[in-house]
């Protein structure tokens, strides 16, 4: 177990959130309604300064919004809300309110229960960050052990051995980030603990760094996870489509009217049209990722730089590796395959379009004059393979490339 005998002088908790102010394609009515449901993560009656323009990072009050804590112990709850292009940023800060004696780790739980009304996750979430700091005590016996309780406090249910994500030294402090990576949405947690107050101190100049910086990391796993939201949606219209063709198949034999057999065409229509939709999303999704990505890696050269020459901040490194190595390559993969799949779920319907009709025209020897194929021998292929065989193939080749 770990001590409770453990202090930090100035325990901080900083939250930093990110909500979307304008969707794609999103029209005015929707962004209105998007920035009231921002505006209700801050204090009533808030005044934000906003201009209608694109913008990198504006901060949208010129002083931090206080609210008078619950605790008496603690200082002012205070907010700092932001823009960032077609994005809303807002930290929420809370500190003991003592910068000479030391506290117990115990009392970032109280700072905690301020901030968390503030957290909660909206559909328009994009992610947070929880940035959890202070400095150490002379006596301090092993700075791992406070980082490890100060995690195990705020968050009882989960594990540091499984949720680290990396280690590092900063500005003459350590520095931890723990993520839950294989879930979705989950807790960003940095943990800063310093040696004095001077170097606390000069750490808060980076919070306007640490502002663009999670949020082009936020926005890269928000666009992985939705890609894997729409990869679902595409695999569930393949289905739509392949039952239809099914359908058409049994009707076919059974000689059903044509009223009924036109219907289900239509209906296929409509499924192929969502599923090529969603292959503009899933595109889109691979661009928003890459441009944050520069972003990001823009962002974090100048955090090194602005440290000194002797900080690495490896694992940030790690994060720009696994978006390149996984998040960028799966999307490619998937898009190339559900890009092949509606091919094939097109070409399986002009077939057996083609059947009914050259069918049903028996006694016409002039109707092959008046109906359309998309190329004869890949209609008679996918005639063939009017089950998908080949799709569904590739749909669990992609699976389990996306498992690894």
């Amino acid at each position: 177990n770990l001590s409770a005998m453990n202090q930090l002088f100035y325990p901080t908790i900083d939250l930093f959130i990110y909500d979307l102010k304008s969707p794609l394609n999103a029209d005015s009515a929707e962004i209105s309604d998007n920035l009231q449901s921002f505006r209700q993560r801050l204090p009533h009656n808030s005044q934000l300064h906003d201009i209608e323009t694109e913008t990198e990072y504006l901060e949208l009050t010129t002083d931090p919004i206080p609210k008078q804590a619950v605790n008496p112990s603690l200082q002012e709850v205070e907010f700092y809300p932001v823009r960032l292009n077609d994005t809303y940023g807002l930290r929420v800060d809370c500190s003991v309110n003592n910068l000479t004696e030391p506290q117990a780790i115990e009392s970032f739980e109280q700072i905690k229960k301020e901030i968390q009304p503030y957290s909660n996750l909206t559909s328009l979430s994009i992610g947070q960050t929880w940035l959890i700091s202070g400095w150490l005590t002379e006596d301090t016996p092993d700075t791992e052990s406070i980082a490890k309780e100060c995690y195990q406090i705020l968050f009882p249910k989960n594990q540091w051995d499984k949720d680290l994500y990396g280690k590092d030294d900063f500005l003459q402090g350590t520095i931890w980030e723990l993520w839950q990576s294989r879930s979705y949405p989950n807790d960003h947690i940095i943990i800063l603990l310093f040696k004095d107050r001077a170097t606390a101190e000069k750490a808060s100049s980076f919070y306007t760094d640490w502002m663009g910086f999670f949020c082009y990391r936020h926005k890269i796993t928000w666009a992985y996870n939705n890609s894997r939201l729409i990869k679902e949606s595409l695999v569930e219209h393949y289905k739509k489509v392949e039952n239809n063709a099914i359908k058409l198949k049994q009707n076919q034999s059974l000689k059903i009217d044509l009223k009924n057999l036109q219907q289900i065409f239509n209906e296929i229509q409509v499924v192929l049209n969502q599923y090529t939709v969603d292959l503009l999303k899933l595109s889109f999704q691979k661009e928003i990722i890459e441009i944050n990505l520069v972003n990001y890696q823009t962002r974090l050269a100048f955090i090194k730089h602005k440290a000194g020459e002797d900080i690495s901040l490896i694992f940030f490194d790690k994060f720009s590796d696994l978006t390149e190595k996984k998040y960028l390559p799966q999307i490619v993969r998937d898009n190339n395959n559900m890009q092949l799949g509606l091919q094939l779920l097109e070409s399986n319907i002009n077939a057996l379009r083609s059947q009914i009709e050259l069918e049903k025209s028996g006694r016409d020897r002039n109707f092959q004059n008046r109906i359309t194929l998309v190329g004869s021998g890949t209609a008679i292929a996918a005639y063939l393979d009017f089950k998908g065989e080949k799709c569904q193939a590739i749909f669990k080749s992609s699976k389990k490339a996306e498992a690894t």
